[in-house]
């Protein structure tokens, strides 16, 4: 498969492409894929310039769509042939740390002042963080209150301090990330010509991109290739992860193993067909069409059988409901994982659509929506970076 088969077309040439301190880049470096957007402002809005998706695999020596762990020495070429071969002019980035690298914990602690909070919030940010905080980027910020929510109301979060009534508390969201995770992306970022501004958990750029403000709570559901994210969000604001250690390649595995095929060919099939029956029946004798439809749900069904009891769980600890769930990442492109979800979460579900927060030809609609919640996070970072210019 050659180079330009595993980039996603670009719109740089119906979208004319500018350099200039209004254009930014996002770049998110998965397992099994790196993505790049590039956005412009303009008049204050965000204008869709170029975009692109290009495999990893090939450069670490393995199947194309196989997950790895980027290294500089195989996600630096793919970057820079991915920024070559979707047109990408801007330099101004940002650029994704994995979730799996984090941990995230909300904590009631004292109504104080920034100051002393920034000395307390370090000593109790040890109780569960099982490392040295020199092997950590420790960050932290105020949960703000929901309009119309009391001061002692929510008990979701874990105190920390002892129970004096005498002591009116607040939420905190904390992050720890370990500094491997982020010296690995500069050195990436380093051998690169990108001029990379921040480094973001890929956490709050999905959200950012993915999911409106709204006070009812949203469960985020990231299937990547290895493992699938959960977040809840209320009123734009992160109060809740979780891990899940099975992604959309477990789902290829598992036809690989029963119908002794090479990756290559599992992964196809699964895109092509996925939990689409009648698609099966157009591929498939009466034998095999089944025994493939029970290994793709049988996969599926254990991502959500476990987001199921993440939600439930949260729903019921927190006494709310969550009113929707938003798929993004790859996984989510699979045919009929829409039905498959609404079905066993018994809630609302749609497709995150990032692109909609910016302007693009509108005969790309479609496109852009089909191939949305790849491009989540990298979508995320790049609008974090025109906001802040």
């Amino acid at each position: 498969m050659g180079l330009l088969d595993t980039i996603k077309d670009s719109i740089s040439s119906i979208v004319p492409v500018t350099v200039g301190s209004r254009s930014a880049v996002g770049l998110d470096i998965g397992t099994s894929s790196i993505k790049v957007v590039q956005l412009r402002k303009e008049k204050g809005k965000a204008l869709l310039e170029t975009y692109g998706e290009i495999a990893i695999g090939p450069y670490a020596s393995v199947e194309s769509g196989r997950a790895t762990h980027p290294s500089a020495e195989s996600a630096v070429p793919a970057i820079k042939d991915l920024l070559r071969e979707a047109n990408v002019a801007a330099l101004d980035a940002g650029v994704s740390i994995p979730f799996s690298a984090a941990m995230t914990r909300v904590i009631k602690v004292p109504r104080l002042g920034k100051e002393q909070l920034s000395k307390i919030i370090p000593i109790e940010a040890r109780k569960f963080i099982p490392m040295p905080l020199n092997e950590v980027v420790l960050n932290w910020f105020i949960i703000p209150e929901r309009p119309g929510s009391q001061a002692q109301e929510s008990n979701r979060s874990l105190n920390v301090f002892n129970k004096d009534k005498n002591i009116d508390f607040q939420d905190a969201l904390i992050v720890a990330i370990h500094k491997d995770a982020v010296a690995n992306m500069q050195s990436i970022a380093r051998q690169t010509d990108l001029q990379v501004s921040f480094f973001e958990l890929e956490t709050f750029s999905a959200i950012r991109s993915s999911v409106e403000y709204e006070l009812s709570s949203t469960m985020l559901l990231d299937i990547g290739a290895t493992s699938s994210k959960v977040y809840v969000v209320e009123a734009g604001v992160l109060h809740f992860s979780h891990l899940i250690n099975l992604g959309a390649q477990n789902i290829t595995e598992n036809i690989m193993r029963s119908f002794t095929w090479p990756f290559e060919k599992a992964e196809r099939v699964k895109k092509e067909i996925g939990l689409n029956k009648n698609s099966a029946m157009s591929v498939f004798d009466e034998k095999d069409r089944l025994m493939f439809e029970q290994v793709v749900e049988n996969a599926v069904n254990r991502i959500f059988t476990e987001v199921n009891r993440v939600m439930i769980g949260y729903e019921k600890k927190n006494n709310k409901p969550i009113s929707r769930v938003v798929l993004s990442g790859g996984g989510a492109n699979m045919h009929g994982i829409l039905d498959f979800a609404v079905k066993k979460l018994s809630v609302d579900v749609l497709k995150a659509d990032p692109f909609a927060k910016v302007h693009a030809p509108a005969f790309l609609n479609d496109v852009l929506k089909g191939i949305g919640p790849d491009f989540a996070v990298a979508t995320g970072l790049a609008l974090r970076r025109l906001e802040s210019s």
